[in-house]
């Protein structure tokens, strides 16, 4: 699961190194229709699906889901990369992104790049620490 990616580009990329990969792209709705048509481009060999919830997700696709219609669920999600998506969420919607990697089951990795600490526009600061790890976290880096 990728978050936030933009217009889809590190999908794209990781979809052409590995293209057996099943990819799921979350973003905004609005801006998820702009990931769809540049990976469409990108990979028109390999289904394109707009879903609604992660069950509808399908093997082998890359599939698009609105953060909008992201709910807790329990489907198996190997990965989840973060570039510097959660910098501009509030921090109860990367909590619950947290959430959501904790239902996983089996080793979950995760592939976060953020500040420190980030002033929102609406004057509200964002730390790292604040997103939701728990005391047996195994940060890298």
């Amino acid at each position: 699961m990728i978050i936030g990616d933009g217009f889809g580009t590190l999908g794209s990329i990781l979809n052409d190194v590995h293209p057996d990969l099943t990819i799921i792209q979350v973003n905004l709705g609005r801006t998820l229709i702009f990931d769809l048509a540049f990976s469409a481009i990108t990979a028109p060999n390999k289904p394109h699906l707009l879903v609604h919830k992660l069950s509808e997700a399908k093997d082998g696709a890359i599939n698009f889901l609105p953060a909008e219609d992201l709910s807790n669920s329990d489907e198996d999600i190997e990965l989840f990369i973060a570039v510097e998506s959660f910098q501009e969420m509030d921090i109860q919607i990367v909590q619950n992104y947290f959430k959501l990697m904790r239902l996983q089951t089996g080793f979950i990795s995760a592939y976060l790049v953020s500040r420190l600490s980030k002033t929102l526009p609406d004057g509200i600061e964002v730390r790292l620490e604040q997103y939701g790890w728990d005391a047996k976290d195994e940060i890298l880096f």
